[in-house]
């Protein structure tokens, strides 16, 4: 896969800016770094590539793809997939830390109105 030389700088600049965009969301704390190395894989990916372009080349021909673009295409499918799975893993992890937390909510609301008939029958 040959690109010109424009569209090479293009590219590269675009993915270091997308590798910086990465990097300053992770250093503020805006995502975690168990999901920011997801995406600085994807990022150095870009990277790679952009400096590289026959890598995507050599990569179709090895799983035996004819036209690399349709090997991009697989590989952000399968990076969909995988950001969809995370995603998926840590909202149901979410859900059960919720459904605990109300659980233990209500729990608590009991035994402060159990406390509270107590303190008044004993007033009395």
């Amino acid at each position: 896969m040959l690109l010109n030389s424009q569209l090479q700088i293009f590219l590269i600049i675009c993915s270091a800016i997308f590798f910086l965009i990465v990097l300053n969301f992770s250093v503020k704390r805006k995502i975690s770094v168990r999901y920011s190395i997801l995406w600085f894989i994807l990022s150095a990916l870009f990277i790679a590539i952009s400096i590289f372009p026959n890598i995507v080349s050599w990569f179709s021909n090895l799983i035996g793809i004819r036209e690399p673009i349709h090997a991009i295409l697989l590989i952000i499918i399968a990076f969909i997939l995988l950001v969809i799975f995370s995603y998926n893993n840590m909202i149901t992890k979410l859900t059960q830390q919720n459904r605990l937390l109300i659980q233990s909510l209500g729990i608590l609301k009991k035994r402060v109105e159990d406390l509270e008939q107590e303190k008044n029958s004993d007033v009395r």
